[in-house]
């Protein structure tokens, strides 16, 4: 029993060892990752600004002031891509996805660090016109982009890198779908190709370890994958030179009715009370405007002393409150208890309170249900999933 309880004291030793590593490895990439980037949006905005009148050497800065900020933005999510990961906090939350539309934000957002370096995207589906699946947009899109860049990256200038999107087959309500990036110039180093390719239970156990050798896009790329079902990533030569980068997924189906009533779906919030609470003006006036134009009336608050003082004085006749989690004074978690303890106003209990973050956190999510909230909101607030998810509750 001794020897067992040492053991495993010493496992968690090294784990916690290797988690600090992992944590001062990690944050030393990704300050040079954001640094780089910021440093470009400072100086361009410099120059931008000396450049005076000549309008095309203004739009040239703005477009390197642009394409920088999409690099400092990407760096930012793999950070809290990252921490998810190191948490093991990766959830899954499917939305409808229509297919086509999805691959054509892709190749936008992809264009923002292709087209500097002078590659072509060219996306080419097979067997799927008019397809609509349920998956996590978000995940499967930061995987698609990853297996892009990594790839990209790779390859010289005035090349084309091909993604290649096909219907493996259906069973039952569900669509296998592959997708394939195939860079016919493409050379991987040995550390990615040796992350990419091995088995994911060996570097799950590794990670925290090999991080200071290891992209973390490769990271992210394995471990998203596997959380939507695909513990492999198929790395084979193209007969051309180059690779071939291949994920599978299973998703359910939907069909074309079930996708059109979602995004044709109207709201009416008419003569509905909503208490929106955040200390974010610019955040604020765009809900207060998005709300309004449902019909709603709404009442807006900057802190959380505000926010129980006007519930109080309002004395809770509200039909739904919207609460951000970080306020100054009392935060959204101490709103919302100090909310559902009230024993004075009836409807304490009961309203529904949705909770405002900028993190898609398991924790957090969990945290704001224990609060007493009903639901869970990231900024920046995308209008439909506000809409949709204040329709749950009135």
């Amino acid at each position: 029993m001794i020897n067992d309880k040492n053991k495993e004291l010493i496992e968690k030793l090294i784990e916690t060892k290797h988690k600090l590593y992992f944590s001062d490895s990690f944050l030393e990439q990704m300050s040079r990752n954001v640094r780089g980037p910021l440093y470009s949006i400072i100086e361009f905005s410099k120059i931008a600004k000396d450049a005076g009148n000549d309008e095309v050497a203004v739009n040239h800065y703005l477009d390197q002031i642009n394409r920088a900020g999409h690099l400092m933005n990407e760096s930012m999510d793999d950070v809290m891509a990252i921490r998810q990961i190191a948490m093991k906090n990766v959830s899954l939350h499917p939305e409808f996805v229509d297919l086509d539309e999805f691959l054509e934000v892709l190749r936008g957002d992809v264009a923002h660090f292709l087209i500097p370096i002078g590659i072509m995207l060219n996306i080419e589906k097979k067997g799927l016109d008019k397809c609509y699946i349920s998956a996590d947009y978000s995940i499967l899109f930061q995987v698609l982009r990853k297996m892009i860049r990594i790839t990209a990256e790779t390859m010289p200038n005035l090349s084309t890198l091909y993604l290649e999107v096909e219907n493996k087959g259906s069973i039952d309500e569900n669509i296998e779908i592959s997708f394939t990036v195939i860079g016919k110039e493409a050379a991987l180093s040995s550390s990615q190709l040796q992350a990419l390719k091995e088995e994911f239970g060996a570097l799950e156990y590794d990670m925290y370890s090999t991080l200071d050798s290891m992209d973390p896009k490769v990271i992210i790329i394995r471990f998203y994958a596997h959380e939507m079902g695909a513990d492999n990533i198929e790395i084979t030569p193209h007969p051309e030179g180059g690779l071939n980068m291949q994920v599978t997924f299973k998703f359910p189906v939907v069909s074309g009715k079930e996708y059109s009533a979602l995004i044709n779906r109207t709201f009416d919030f008419s003569q509905k009370r909503i208490l929106v609470a955040d200390d974010d003006e610019i955040n604020l006036e765009i809900i207060d405007k998005l709300l309004r134009e449902k019909g709603a009336e709404v009442i807006t608050v900057r802190d959380g002393r505000e926010t129980l003082l006007t519930y109080r004085t309002e004395h809770g006749k509200f039909d739904l409150i919207l609460l951000d989690i970080v306020m100054p004074d009392i935060d959204g978690l101490s709103v919302a208890r100090q909310i559902r303890e009230n024993t004075t106003i009836p409807s304490s209990k009961k309203i529904p309170i949705i909770a405002m973050t900028v993190n898609a956190f398991h924790e957090d999510y969990e945290q704001s249900l224990k609060a007493g909230m009903n639901s869970h909101l990231v900024k920046p607030i995308d209008s439909g999933r506000l809409y949709n998810t204040i329709a749950e509750y009135i």
